[in-house]
Order: structure tokens, then C-alpha cells, then sequence
């Protein structure tokens, strides 16, 4: 099913709907019935389960997908059949529908027809047969509906005693008679109201407008309709007449009593000899000279003894031209004009006489466009020779054709010499480039924004760059080739960066099993520092070995996180050591020990540490936070007031965070620790925001395909470093395509704007908007309460080369030297030319053309690329 486009109003037509099938929905009526049901339910199996009744046997996800189509406003009926059941009411609404879980939108704009057959209503009192019209309001999609049922069973037919009736037409009168014998073979009387309808015929398939009438042995009037009684084992004759049979052949039409086939009726009529026939010297291989413009006169002659009224035609390559039409008595001859069509002369009829196949139709009778088909034709094939004009025509298109395949011939070795391989070079970058887009977009989120966005510019730079010039231009290659150096740096970058980002992706694995904070903080740090460099623009080797060996060594480091390291482990027995000095009972603050109250956990789980034993390797990930913890609250008893009731709110908030025992935790206590020193805390950064104390800064100032960078700043220094800005989340739009990004620093580049000759098109402006969210509430911003912080960019465009010179230079070398050729063609082979063949021709202008550019090649080389 084609996509629904929307405003649109939509009509689905098909077969089987998907309500109840009311013959399980209403039981079986006979013992062939209950087999056929019990063998329906097992087939279904469990895909009948839900809907025990439904004509669909279809899966879960298939009947979802059609609700979400049929749901869809646009869609305002939906037509389907299928059904032979001979109750009425199934089709004239829904009520009798035994599943309750279908969608109502289906059950409203459904309409299901009744069949016209009595496939399974055959021993029904009343049977359920007849069709539906319907009508539809084009401006609202409204449909009207109505039913016509097929209201009697006329029950047993008459029979025809011959196997085939056929009937023989007199061509003079184009009449014709015979008999019907009927019989009753049942035991009661019969009705018979015999009709026919038109004969069609059998080459043709088009109505003949014939006359049939029927009459009873002692009648004189036939009638169209033929009434009577048939007594029970009783056989009748009845006599039909044919008038008005036209057409010669064989033709057919339906014998019917009440409507109702009962045989068929075959006539025939003979064809006539239609001795009909150009005159011309050469009758076998006939010739006619054809000039544009003017009528040719043909003369036909008649052997036969009967008058024909003929329609003639002509046709060259496949176009006919239009008929003429003549009225040949019996032995007699008449002439009548064809003229030419204009489809029929070739260019080369402009340079010397062109000669082409056709053929002539004659037919008869000479009826209108789209009337009656022919009773007799004749084709007659000939030899058409065509000329297009006078002397000056030939000659005007004689120079006009030297000059076209001259030139052709010179823009052909052009293109061979420098369009062919330079497309073939730019193909082969582009699809590099579109293979770095790829490898570019399955970068996932967790790689810095800006690295992204940075990979992103460089690769639309390098296109932009293959771009910027024309395929003819000298200088192509050397484009070309700086794009594949480029590429390939820039290839290693997207290497790294996937290999960066697969780190990323352990590091996030490694932080769920078994959290070393320590550890993990180190692999962050150096993960950061190959982002950093993969940013520069113009890496050198030893920028991108250095990220290499920063993600090759935190990969290491990630796979041996749980394994034995002295080093780490001499790094945990320092710290337990200092810390067992600082936890000495006999030292401690009244701060500290309130903080030993309300965080017991880390200093019972650090009694049980000794700084004379190494820990283990599935200990580190304990002893790291344990110590982190303990550390964390040494440097938090300095700010703590263990007699300020009730607390402040962050010193609540720290303690909440250290009684959590959890990685998660202890950050978020640092994060709260780093506010408390820095005095500055979130309700600080959301009020400046509601204050409409922040602002969009960006640099440097956007240009077309140039990456930029969009930061917060708030009107205070402080807030630009607070780590309470953490608590918050800044959204990028930046206006176009759908782009967002997330942090209060983000990279961008805005693409640049396709601009045809001449044009003055210009990039934006965008509307670059930053939201803020706490806790998953927006911020409002500014004291009019505006969901978001907005800045109008206007992008400037980016200047590119042009190698409008070069180009230049190239035309004219090859004017030059087209023109030389030309004037040498002109003057002494023209007439040459034109008694050649026209391949020939143009093939001896072709070549001339072609060299050309050699010539221009062998004055003007090309300078040589270094």
C-alpha cells in the first residue's frame, strides 16, 4: 500500500474485511458446515486465538499496522466483499458482530457489497444477492450508499434441445431466420420470457446494433420479449429473426429467459472479395515521391462488381497520415490526395533526398475516428521518397548540419580527454566521502559534541572543495588529488574516533560491573585527551599517534580493571594509612564525629581495613569508594555545622548523597562539596536564568561550513566556572533540519546554501534557541517567563575560488581552433559532403571536429601539473 500522503481523502478497496466471517459467527447450518468450521479453528491455530470469528488469519502485528492506517483521519471509507451468507442484515450493518475488540473506526467507514452469485445461497428462501452503489462528495469525503438486492429466484430454467444454434446471414438483406426448440424436462409448467441482446462480434468484440425478434409457430408479429407457458415435459418452437447484421464474420449473443442465460446464439455472414489496388508503373514494388508541405495524388482501381466507399492512408516509420476517403463503383478507377505528415522527414531530408519504408492501408467502409471497425483492408508496402524543401532549405540545413557535427566532433574529445577521467576521479572521492558520512553518523552521543560536529564540517568541507570546480577545469586534478590527501587524514580521524567512541562504550560496561572510581576517572582523562586532538584541523602524524596511544591505553586499562595492579593497590594502602591517623578517636571534631552518626556505613566497612594488607583485586572497587567517601567527609567537616538546626539546604543534600554507599553517590557529594566551597549553588544558577541574567555567545562568527562554537555566559564571572551548573541542562536548537545538542558549550555548522548562476541566495538566518531544564522542569527565562534563550545568527557565506579564467582560456582555445577547421570545411568539401550518405557524412564532419581538439592541444598544450 502506497503511503498516505495527508490532506488527502483516501478510499481502500479490497477483498477480505477484517470483522467476523458470520459463518462461524452465526454456526454452522449443515454437518459439511461444522467440518469445515472445526478444520477452520485448528488451521488458525494460536493466530485465531484473539479473534476467533475474523476472516483475517493474520498476525498481532499485521492487524496493529492496518489500525494505525485505518485510524488515520484521511481514510473515509474502506470497501471489501468476500461474503456469500444469505442473511441480509450482515451487509447492511454490524450489530450481528460477535468480537468485541474492533477498532470502531473500521466498523464507520467500513461498507461491505453483497455478492451477485448464489455461491452457498442456492437453498435459501431468501436470498442475500445484488450490489451496492455508491456515491461520493469529492470536497468532503462523505459517502452515500445504497443496496439493490436481486429479489426473485425464477427456479428451474428451459432447456435448448440443439447443442449449438446457428443461424446463416443473407448478405444482400443482412437478415437472418431460424428455429429455437425449447423443452421442460421438470414436472411443472415453465415461464418463458425469451429475450436477446445485441451480436457482438467475435474479431471485433464491438455491438453490431442488430435486431432480434422471437415468434410462436401461428404468429406474424415478432416481438422482442417472447412470453408463454411450457407445459411440464412439454418442448416448444419458437422462431427468432435477425435484422440489421452489418459486419461480415462471425458473431454472438446471449439467449436469456427472464434475464437469465440459457444458451447461446451464433450467426455468420461471408466477407467480401474487395479487389481493390493502387495504379502505379511497378504494382509489385510500388514508389511514391513525397514532398513536406504538399499533397500527393493516388489512383485506385475497382475489379469487383460492387461498389466500395474506401478510407486511404499512408505511413512512414510507424505515423499514420490522416485517412482520404473515395467512392470506387464497380470496374471503375478514382483518384484522391494523401497528404504527407511532417513526422515523417528526417534531418537528412533537409541535405539530399532521404528514402524510407511504408506502407498504404485501404479500408472499407470508410468509417469515422473511433467508429466501427473495417470489414475489408488492404496493405500495400512502398518505397516513400521524401524531400523537405527547395534548394535554399537544402542548402541553409546543408551548413547547419556541417557546423552541429564539427562542433559535436571537437566537445566529444573534449569530453574523452578531461569530463571522462576527471568524473570518474570525482566519483571515486564522492563515494569515499559518502562512506566517511556513514562511518560519521553510527557515532553515538557519547563522544564529545564538539569531535562530532568537527568530523561532520571537514567532511562537507572536502565536498565542498571537489565541488568548487567545473569537471572541465585545467586545474581539476590537483583538486582531486588535494581532497584524497585530505581524505585520508581525515579517514584515520573517523578511525580513531570510532575506536574513541567503542572505548567510550567499555568504559560505560566497565562503570556497571564493578565501578573503580579511580581507575575510571584516569581512563576519562585520556579518553578526553584523544577527543582534544582528533579536534585539530590539521592534524599532524604525531597528533594522531598520540590519540592512538590514549585510546589504545585506556582500552588496556578497561580490560584489566579488575586485575591485580600494585600500583593501584600501593595508591589504596596510602590511603588507608592516612586516613587511619585522621580517624584516630582520640582527633576527632565534633563535625566529624556528627558526620560518623549520620554516614556510619563507610567507617564501619574502614575498621575492617588494615594499611599492612594488600588489598585483592575483586576489593579495589570497595576500598576505592570506601576511602573516596571518608575522604570526601574530611574535606566536608571543615563547612559542616553539626549545631546549626535544621542545616542548610546543600549540607542536607551532601550528607544525602555519602549515605547512598555508591559510586553515583559520591559524586554527586563532590559535585555538592565543589558549590559549598564555591558558595555559589543551583538555586543561584536558576535565578540568574529567571532573571534573564544569561546570554548566547558565540564564536567565531558563523560562516557557511565553518564549525562554531555556542556557549551560556551569565552576566557573573563566578557562575560561568560554578560547578552548580552541573545540576542544570542547556538544549541546543539550532533552527534547521531538526539539530539539537545538549551542554552548556556546543559545536555547530550551519550548511551551505545551494545557489544557481547569478543567484543571490543567502544563508539564514537561524534562530538558535537554548533551553534549560532542572530535574526534569523547564527554566523559565527572563522576566517574561520565555520558555527558552533565543539569538538571531546571521551566517555569512563562504568565499570560494573560481576558476572562471582557466575555463575561459580553454573555450577559446578550442573556438579558435574549431573556427580554423570550419572555415577549411566550408570552403572546398561542402558539396563533397552532401553526395555522401549521411552516416558517411557526418561521420567525415565528426572526425574532422574530433581533431580539432588535437590541434588545439598540439598550438596550446596544457601547462604540466606539478
Amino acid at each position: 500500500m502506497r503511503r498516505l500522503k495527508t490532506g488527502e481523502h483516501t478510499f481502500i478497496f479490497y477483498h477480505i474485511p477484517e470483522i467476523d466471517d458470520p459463518f462461524p459467527a452465526f454456526g454452522a447450518r449443515t454437518a459439511e458446515d461444522k467440518d469445515k468450521l472445526a478444520k477452520r479453528e485448528i488451521d488458525r491455530g494460536e493466530l485465531g486465538k484473539d479473534f476467533p470469528y475474523s476472516a483475517w488469519t493474520v498476525r498481532p502485528n499485521v492487524r496493529t499496522m492496518w489500525n494505525e492506517v485505518v485510524k488515520n483521519k484521511d481514510v473515509k471509507g474502506l470497501f471489501a466483499g468476500h461474503f456469500h451468507y444469505p442473511r441480509r442484515q450482515i451487509y447492511q450493518g454490524f450489530g450481528w458482530v460477535q468480537g468485541s475488540t474492533y477498532l470502531s473506526g473500521s466498523l464507520t467507514k467500513l461498507l461491505v457489497c453483497p455478492p451477485v452469485a448464489s455461491k452457498r445461497q442456492g437453498d435459501a428462501p431468501v436470498q442475500a444477492r445484488g450490489f451496492r452503489e455508491v456515491s461520493i462528495d469529492c470536497g468532503s469525503g462523505k459517502i452515500n450508499s445504497t443496496i439493490f438486492w436481486y429479489e426473485k429466484n425464477r427456479g428451474p430454467q428451459p432447456q435448448l434441445v440443439e447443442k449449438e444454434l446457428a443461424l446463416s446471414v443473407d448478405p444482400a438483406t443482412n437478415t437472418a431466420s431460424g428455429l429455437i426448440h425449447l423443452s421442460n424436462p421438470t414436472e411443472k409448467e415453465i415461464s418463458l420470457s425469451l429475450s436477446a441482446g445485441d451480436f457482438r462480434s467475435q474479431t471485433t468484440g464491438y455491438g453490431m446494433s442488430s435486431k432480434v425478434l422471437f415468434t410462436a409457430p401461428q404468429q406474424t408479429t415478432g416481438q422482442q420479449v417472447y412470453e408463454a407457458k411450457l407445459a411440464a415435459g412439454a418442448t416448444a418452437a419458437v422462431k427468432i429473426d435477425v435484422s440489421n447484421f452489418l459486419e461480415a464474420g462471425e458473431a454472438t449473443t446471449l439467449l436469456c429467459n427472464y434475464g437469465e442465460p440459457i444458451g447461446t446464439v451464433h450467426a455468420m455472414k461471408w466477407r467480401p472479395a474487395f479487389a481493390v489496388k493502387i495504379v502505379v508503373p511497378t504494382p509489385d514494388k510500388p514508389e511514391f515521391n513525397f514532398t513536406q508541405g504538399q499533397p500527393r495524388q493516388i489512383t485506385l482501381k475497382n475489379d469487383d462488381a460492387m461498389t466500395y466507399q474506401v478510407a486511404v492512408a499512408a505511413e512512414v516509420d510507424g505515423i499514420w497520415s490522416a485517412p482520404s476517403r473515395v467512392t470506387l463503383t464497380p470496374n471503375s478507377s478514382a483518384s484522391l490526395e494523401l497528404k504527407p505528415r511532417d513526422e515523417w522527414f528526417p534531418p537528412s531530408a533537409a541535405i539530399r533526398e532521404t528514402i524510407r519504408d511504408g506502407t498504404i492501408r485501404i479500408q472499407w467502409p470508410a468509417s469515422e475516428s473511433g467508429g466501427r471497425p473495417p470489414l475489408a483492408e488492404r496493405i500495400v508496402a512502398f518505397k516513400a521518397h521524401l524531400n523537405s524543401g527547395g534548394e535554399f532549405r537544402q542548402t541553409f540545413w546543408g551548413y547547419l548540419f556541417v557546423i552541429a557535427f564539427l562542433t559535436f566532433g571537437g566537445v566529444c574529445s573534449m569530453l574523452l580527454s578531461n569530463w571522462v577521467p576527471n568524473r570518474l576521479s570525482r566519483a571515486d572521492v564522492e563515494e569515499q566521502l559518502n562512506d566517511l558520512a556513514n562511518r560519521t553518523r553510527d557515532l553515538s552521543t557519547k563522544i564529545d559534541s564538539g569531535l562530532r560536529v568537527f568530523l561532520r564540517v571537514e567532511r562537507n568541507r572536502l565536498y565542498r572543495l571537489l565541488r568548487s570546480r567545473w569537471i572541465f577545469s585545467a586545474n581539476f586534478p590537483d583538486i582531486v588529488k588535494e581532497c584524497s590527501d585530505k581524505l585520508a587524514v581525515l579517514s584515520k580521524q573517523i578511525d580513531l574516533a570510532t575506536q574513541l567512541d567503542r572505548a567510550r562504550l567499555h568504559l560505560a560496561g566497565a562503570f556497571e560491573r564493578n565501578p573503580i572510581a579511580a581507575k575510571i576517572e584516569v581512563v576519562d582523562c585520556e579518553l578526553q585527551e584523544a577527543a582534544d586532538l582528533l579536534c585539530r584541523s590539521e592534524p599532524t602524524t604525531e597528533d594522531l599517534d598520540a590519540a592512538q596511544a590514549f585510546i589504545v591505553g585506556a582500552v588496556d586499562k578497561i580490560s584489566k580493571m579488575d586485575e591485580t595492579d600494585s600500583q593501584f593497590a600501593a595508591n589504596l594502602l596510602a590511603r588507608i594509612a592516612l586516613l587511619k591517623t585522621y580517624l584516630d578517636p582520640g582527633a576527632q571534631t565534633a563535625a566529624l564525629a556528627k558526620l560518623k552518626e549520620l554516614c556510619p556505613t563507610p567507617f564501619t566497612v574502614f575498621d575492617t581495613f588494615s594499611a599492612a594488607t594488600v588489598p585483592l583485586p575483586e576489593q579495589y572497587s570497595e576500598v576505592d569508594r570506601v576511602t573516596a567517601q571518608l575522604l570526601v567527609i574530611r574535606d566536608y567537616q571543615a563547612y559542616y555545622n553539626a549545631n546549626k538546626l535544621p542545616p542548610f539546604p546543600e549540607q542536607d543534600e551532601c550528607v544525602k548523597h555519602l549515605q547512598t554507599d555508591t559510586i553515583a553517590g559520591l559524586r554527586r557529594a563532590r559535585l555538592v562539596l565543589k558549590q559549598i566551597r564555591e558558595g555559589i549553588f543551583v538555586r543561584n544558577v536558576v535565578e540568574a536564568i529567571q532573571d534573564g541574567k544569561v546570554e548566547i555567545l558565540v564564536e567565531p562568527p558563523p560562516v557557511e561550513d565553518r564549525l562554531t562554537k555556542f556557549s551560556i555566559r551569565f552576566d557573573s564571572d563566578k557562575l560561568n566556572t560554578a560547578a552548580a551548573r552541573e545540576e542544570v541542562r542547556c538544549e541546543w536548537d539550532f533552527g534547521h533540519d531538526g539539530l539539537t545538542e545538549t551542554g552548556w558549550e556546543a559545536f555547530h555548522y550551519f550548511p551551505k546554501v545551494k545557489r544557481r548562476l547569478f543567484s543571490k541566495a543567502k544563508s539564514g538566518p537561524y534562530d538558535v534557541c537554548a533551553s534549560f531544564v532542572q530535574n526534569g522542569n523547564g527554566i523559565a527565562v527572563g522576566p517574561d517567563k520565555k520558555p527558552s534563550l533565543q539569538k538571531r545568527i546571521a551566517v555569512r557565506e563562504a568565499l570560494g575560488t573560481s576558476s572562471a579564467d582557466r575555463n575561459l582560456a580553454e573555450f577559446v582555445r578550442l573556438a579558435i581552433a574549431l573556427t580554423i577547421a570550419l572555415i577549411g570545411l566550408l570552403a572546398g568539401a561542402r558539396e563533397q559532403l552532401v553526395k555522401l550518405d549521411l552516416i558517411p557524412a557526418a561521420v567525415a564532419v565528426f572526425l574532422l571536429g574530433f581533431g580539432a581538439d588535437t590541434i588545439k592541444n598540439l598550438i596550446s598544450p596544457k601547462q604540466t601539473q606539478k
